[in-house]
């Protein structure tokens, strides 16, 4: 027992080290670990807190889980057996994600196609690439997904590019400044305000809404489906104390990005 604890303490470190998109797994692995190699005593508390932890989590999940269908008008997700049909949406926001070198990301290309039918099936809208420059990135996420786009046919006057955010909240903030000038349409009026979908891995989306709404912008939000099983369990376990973190920061002083702050 004791080896084998030691053991599931090494596979939890260096998942957490050298896996990116694994390294809530492996802080689970690394916790069950230690339970193991403690005393009777010890671990007898460890797993009362742990067992209390764990239903906080199935809790925090739930919201988490039921945004992750996104909230886009119903018809829209036969865009994924059609993409021909018509909706009326002006604009399509692509938050980042990592960029190998010059290569994206299995999360951002799944964005990126997810984005591109909707692009597709209403050629009058416009997609705002939003994502900045990161370390290991030769150029930015925004750039990245242009790239991607221009390729795919789609023209050049349809897209509009925010290389600066570095965070969801900044996609959001600078997306909607950007959306304003392009449109010159008060974002937080209802009555005049464009129809806006953000378009985001599953787990990403009750993160988006909630910011989004803190910022008073009514949005649609569209799911890319992540496909990688180990990959999409890690995100949905790391939304939960991002989306607290969320919480508190919106919570704080305005953020001075874009024209938008919090209300």
């Amino acid at each position: 027992m004791l080896l084998f604890s030691i053991f599931l303490m090494l596979v939890g470190i260096i998942l957490i080290i050298f896996a990116t998109a694994m390294y809530m797994i492996g802080a689970l692995i690394f916790l069950i670990g230690l339970l193991l190699f403690l005393s009777r005593w010890w671990r007898r508390l460890m797993f009362l807190f742990l067992g209390l932890g764990m239903v906080g989590l199935l809790f925090s999940e739930v919201p988490i889980f039921l945004a992750s269908q996104g909230d886009f008008d119903k018809k829209a997700q036969s865009l994924k057996e059609s993409p021909t049909s018509s909706y009326s949406y002006e604009y399509v926001i692509v938050p980042g994600a990592s960029v190998y070198g010059r290569k994206a990301s299995p999360a951002l290309t799944e964005r990126m196609q997810a984005a591109l039918r909707l692009l597709s099936a209403n050629d009058q809208s416009k997609v705002v690439c939003s994502g900045g420059q990161g370390s290991g990135e030769d150029i930015s996420e925004a750039a990245c997904m242009a790239n991607f786009f221009k390729a795919q046919g789609i023209s050049p006057d349809r897209i509009i590019l925010d290389d600066q955010s570095s965070s969801t909240k900044e996609n959001l903030e600078n997306s909607f400044a950007l959306i304003e000038k392009d449109c010159g349409a008060d974002l937080t009026d209802k009555k005049e305000a464009p129809v806006i979908v953000v378009c985001s891995s599953e787990y990403h989306l009750f993160r988006i809404r909630y910011l989004a709404k803190r910022l008073g912008v009514q949005i649609s939000t569209y799911p890319a489906s992540t496909r990688n099983i180990l990959t999409r369990i890690n995100y949905f376990l790391y939304e939960v104390p991002a989306s607290f973190k969320a919480f508190i920061t919106s919570c704080q002083a305005p953020s001075v990005s874009g024209s938008y702050s919090m209300v």
